[in-house]
């Protein structure tokens, strides 16, 4: 059976089995935006309005994904994306998680180098932002911006995509 519910609908013991999670992707994907993978604190770390638009998708009572976001200038921005499930219930989860969104400008960052990752979203009428004045307010200052690259380190930069 699956099922996707709230973050806040989570049994909090749960929240190491999102850090296994996390930690598994982060190895089997390589960076992330932070440079980091995500343990129990991180994911029980309050940000505004995260455990109401945050979500994992169950199947027969097994986490199998979750979507971890919150607000950020006036928007939706998913922190983090993960699913381990077959590519109909990644689509699944999104179009669950995009119900709950609507009407809002979403924000997200991928690796440009994650070809799979960027295609899923753009499925999902995700877009590359271009526009330098709209990527800055959602990076760190000390980042660097080259044409529509978020340069994170030497190696490894990311897209800001939109879904409005």
């Amino acid at each position: 059976m699956v099922k996707v519910i709230s973050l806040e609908s989570l049994e909090k013991n749960r929240f190491e089995e999102l850090a296994t999670l996390d930690k598994y992707f982060f190895t089997k994907y390589g960076n992330s935006f932070s440079d980091e993978f995500w343990t129990k604190e991180n994911f029980e770390y309050p940000l505004p309005s995260k455990y109401r638009l945050s979500f994992v998708i169950l199947i027969n009572d097994i986490i199998k994904g979750y979507c971890i976001s919150s607000i950020k200038n006036d928007s939706i921005y998913i922190h983090r994306f993960g699913v381990l499930c077959e590519v109909r219930q990644s689509d699944y989860f999104l179009n669950e998680i995009l119900k709950e969104y609507r009407d809002k400008k979403i924000y997200l960052m991928v690796n440009v180098k994650n070809r799979p990752a960027i295609s899923f979203y753009q499925k999902h009428e995700f877009n590359v932002v271009d526009k330098i004045d709209e990527i800055k307010p959602f990076i760190a200052s000390s980042l660097e911006i080259q044409e529509n690259k978020i340069v994170i380190n030497e190696g490894y930069e990311c897209f800001l995509m939109r879904k409005v």
